[in-house]
């Protein structure tokens, strides 16, 4: 017997989760994406700040 993961099938439904609940507004689906990845610890905001005043 083999193994399979199916780890693709959730990670697909979990990205439509997250797309479903993002606002239609492009600024605001950026503001939302900082906010979720700066509460997840994934990216530091004065970071964001430093990059986009390049």
């Amino acid at each position: 017997m083999t193994q399979h993961s199916h780890a693709h099938d959730h990670d697909l439904a979990h990205h439509h989760d997250i797309h479903a609940e993002l606002p239609s507004d492009p600024a605001l689906r950026v503001k939302a994406l900082e906010s979720l990845l700066t509460e997840k610890g994934l990216v530091d905001p004065a970071a964001i700040d430093a990059w986009i005043e390049i």
